[in-house]
C-alpha cells in the first residue's frame, strides 16, 4: 500500500481525532508516531492516507476547519 502524509502535529490526541474523523467518511488512515520516546519532548504524530485518498482526506480537513473557526 502507498501511504503519504496528509498532517503532522504535536500530540497524539489531535492525531487521533483527526484519524477518526477521516475513518468516519469513510478513509483509511494510520498513524505514524515519530515523537521520541524517553522524555515525549520532541518529533511529531503524522497522519497517513493512501495516496488514492489524499485529495480526498485534504479536503475533508479543510472543511471541518472552516466549519470550527466559522462557529
Amino acid at each position: 500500500m502507498n501511504w503519504q502524509k496528509i498532517h503532522s502535529t504535536a500530540t497524539l490526541l489531535q492525531a487521533e481525532i483527526i484519524k477518526e474523523r477521516l475513518q468516519a467518511n469513510d478513509i483509511q488512515a494510520i498513524i505514524v508516531n515519530k515523537r521520541e520516546s524517553a522524555y515525549n519532548l520532541f518529533g511529531e504524530v503524522e497522519i497517513h492516507v493512501l495516496r488514492e485518498d489524499v485529495i480526498k482526506a485534504l479536503q475533508l480537513l479543510k472543511d471541518e476547519l472552516e466549519t470550527e473557526w466559522s462557529d
